[in-house]
């Protein structure tokens, strides 16, 4: 991937900051070879592998605060597209826009495609998903903290913040790249989430089930708007896009890049809150989202640790909203899936110990 990766940023960014948690192939070498590349390894052994990603994409990108005008937090996977996105980040600049959150796409190809064209010539059908709506372009001078979600799943942004009035940046991520493909990645990044879930469960991972996903949405793809006319693509609202969604579970975050563009009344706490209301139609009731959580507090409790006594008193209160299983697995097939596995003992436990703070509803909207 890192061949297509470089040649669609290279003339975009001028320094790749790279933080490697471990990769089996060749891409370390070809990473120490780029020029622009500046590679930091993370040994993430015995810790959660989306936790320790997460805490690296609060931080990764501050490397560029010394004289980046723009930087783009991305997936080596994930690929960031405009008609002209110089020429968009000037415009920005100029009416004091300062955050971009993505409209995002999971692109799906019959086979990996060879190096010849640029991979969004090539591969140009993908399915819609809320999942990427990612903040992933933000100016590193106005943004004094990103506080993103698990798997970069929404930014309760800290600074001068300001998103334009609709999302017209592409993302798209390209790692269902044939049935083959995508039970190799997914082979090659299970174990790491069968450790985020502090599952005590042999792993369950069965490459049919994989070639099967992808198979379903090989049939669902249809042509992104945007790719090959420049047309902006219709998009939610940056505050809707800018919430924590779902992290697929049998796909990690492959290693995450911070890239500098060339120039161009407070809500109580845990420990004094009444149980929570019932759910109302985003299925909270009166309990704020994570988002608010981080917003009103000033940091993120994730930094503390899972069993940090403020986590324990959040997954506490979390305990106590209904979760409504039916709705909830129909939603989210992924926890479906990993319930069906032996990965997950239930939607409850999922939403109380990851949903919530992935910004998951306990009682999703049909």
């Amino acid at each position: 991937m890192l061949p297509h990766f470089f040649r669609h940023y290279d003339e975009l960014v001028d320094r790749y900051f790279v933080a490697e948690l471990g990769s089996t192939d060749e891409s370390v070498t070809l990473l120490e070879a780029h020029p622009k590349v500046t590679l930091r390894t993370v040994d993430v052994s015995g810790r959660p592998y989306l936790e320790e990603e997460r805490r690296l994409c609060d931080g990764i990108w501050k490397n560029s605060r010394a004289g980046a005008d723009w930087v783009l937090v991305v997936g080596i996977d994930e690929f960031v597209v405009h008609a002209d996105l110089i020429g968009y980040l000037q415009d920005c600049a100029a009416r004091h826009v300062t955050a971009l959150a993505a409209v995002g796409y999971e692109m799906v190809a019959d086979a990996f495609p060879s190096y010849a064209r640029p991979l969004v010539e090539s591969v140009t059908q993908g399915v819609r998903s809320e999942a990427l709506d990612k903040v992933c372009v933000f100016d590193p001078q106005a943004i004094t903290e990103i506080h993103y979600g698990l798997g970069r799943q929404g930014a309760a942004a800290q600074g001068r913040v300001s998103f334009p009035a609709s999302p017209e940046i592409l993302l798209l991520r390209y790692d269902q790249l044939g049935a083959d493909y995508a039970v190799k990645r997914s082979a090659e990044l299970h174990l790491g989430l069968i450790h985020d879930w502090q599952s005590d469960k042999p792993s369950a991972w069965i490459a049919d089930d994989v070639a099967e996903a992808w198979a379903k949405l090989r049939q669902a793809a249809t042509p992104v708007p945007g790719l090959r006319h420049g047309t902006p693509p219709a998009a939610p609202s940056p505050a809707a896009a800018a919430k924590p969604a779902a992290q697929p579970p049998s796909s990690p975050e492959p290693p995450t890049v911070a890239a500098e563009p060339a120039d161009p009344s407070p809500a109580p706490t845990p420990a004094e809150a009444a149980p929570p209301a019932a759910p109302a139609a985003n299925g909270h009731g009166d309990w704020p989202t994570w988002v608010e959580v981080v917003t009103i507090l000033g940091r993120n409790p994730l930094d503390e640790g899972p069993d940090a006594p403020l986590m324990q008193l959040l997954r506490r209160y979390l305990s106590q909203l209904p979760v409504d299983e039916a709705r909830y697995l129909r939603a989210y097939p992924d926890v479906a899936q990993a319930i069906e596995q032996g990965l997950m003992p239930s939607a409850q436990h999922h939403f109380v110990n990851f949903g919530y703070f992935e910004g998951r509803s306990p009682a999703p909207e049909e």
